[in-house]
């Protein structure tokens, strides 16, 4: 026999699965609050703001927005809830920030979610922008909250090409200088706007890139071993030059090392010489195309117009021989009706014929039975004298 145990049962606790989701997150907002000893844990972080704009927007709020720090597994990112009116003020996805805001957390499906509302937000000092930039430079990860994307070199309408030059402001006009002796000065399809910076300034460099405007955006510098163009590698830099939707190139040149910038860009030449004889090709290839397209467009319109006078020849010719049936089916139906009529004479002529023959028989009956009668009589009347 199976020996019972001695050990008293334990009544389990009837709960439905919401009630228990509630609880849990009740449980974990308590124990949260416990940790950091107060009833509402406000707090203050720095980190890398990410995407906003294409995240949901319920009422004036952003909701989801990830603000992120660190390399690979010290990788670590949080959800905010941000209200529109603090972030559509000068901040940009990538950019350093500082949020201060009430933490909380979530459970749903039994699955912790923690997330700060913010009510304020502030761009990071100098020091801690610094820091972040030697601890991260721009891994993988805040690549991919850039939302980095390959731009393609588009034509404008008007066949008119603006290219916008970042360049540094000390060496300018050297530099400047070799990425537009590679352009054909005669030509009036290309327009160069020169946007100076100081490319030792990540902010100034930053805010240079975001205000060059164009089909094409070109930062080109004379060159410098790491630490010199070490600025390029920061984020305000990366987010600012991932955000341009033209077709971007980057002309580093000399001493030349690999920076974040070379991931992003369309095409990065060694020089500023380079970069120019580069985009000059690219717009070159770009118009021959559209003369080639707008060749076979004449060629084209050619074609449809031979076809159409074609169309209109072949459309004379049957009117011609539509013309020519009609009148060939009215000559027939007129022979026809002609023959139609003299048949109906001829036809009507022998029946009066026949008519008259028979009159002709009722008369000549009509004598005989007369005469008959009177030969009857006159016998008769002998007969009878």
């Amino acid at each position: 026999m199976p020996q019972q145990s001695s050990q008293p049962l334990i009544q389990p606790i009837e709960i439905t699965l919401s009630v228990l989701n509630s609880q849990l997150e009740a449980g974990a907002i308590a124990k949260l609050y416990e940790e950091f000893d107060t009833n509402k844990p406000y707090i203050q972080v720095s980190g890398f703001l990410g995407q906003y704009r294409n995240r949901t927007l319920f009422g004036d709020k952003y909701v989801g927005v990830q603000l992120s720090e660190g390399l690979g597994k010290f990788f670590h990112t949080i959800d905010l809830v941000v209200p529109r009116r603090l972030l559509e003020v000068g901040f940009h996805e990538g950019q350093y920030v500082s949020v201060r805001g009430l933490l909380g957390v979530r459970c749903r499906k039994f699955t912790f979610a923690f997330s700060i509302s913010v009510d304020q937000i502030t761009r990071a000092g100098r020091a801690q922008v610094e820091t972040a930039d030697s601890e991260s430079s721009l891994s993988i990860e805040m690549l991919k909250i850039l939302g980095v994307k390959r731009n393609q070199f588009r034509l404008p309408p008007e066949g008119k090409i603006s290219v916008a030059v970042v360049h540094s402001r000390s060496s300018g006009s050297e530099v400047l200088d070799d990425f537009c002796h590679q352009f054909n000065p005669r030509s009036q399809k290309i327009q160069i706007k020169s946007i100076p910076a100081n490319v030792s300034d990540s902010e100034a460099l930053a805010a240079a890139i975001s205000l060059a405007d164009g089909d094409v955006i070109a930062v080109i510098r004379g060159g410098g071993d790491q630490s010199e163009i070490s600025e390029l590698d920061t984020p305000s830099v990366v987010a600012a030059f991932a955000k341009k939707d033209a077709y971007r190139v980057l002309g580093i040149g000399h001493a030349r090392t690999s920076t974040v910038l070379d991931l992003l860009c369309e095409y990065s030449a060694t020089t500023p010489s380079a970069a120019g004889a580069h985009i000059n090709e690219v717009v070159t290839r770009a118009l021959r195309d559209i003369t080639k397209i707008e060749e076979l467009s004449r060629e084209r319109a050619a074609g449809l117009t031979e076809l159409e006078d074609l169309r209109k020849a072949l459309g004379g010719r049957d009117a011609a021989l539509k013309r020519e049936r009609d009148d060939r089916e009215t000559v027939l139906r007129k022979e026809r009706d002609e023959q139609a009529g003299a048949f109906r004479k001829e036809r009507e002529a022998m029946e009066a014929r026949f008519r008259i023959r028979e009159v002709r028989l009722y008369q000549m009956c009509a004598l005989i039975a007369c005469i008959s009668l009177v030969l009857g009589f006159v016998i008769a009347w002998r007969w009878l004298h």
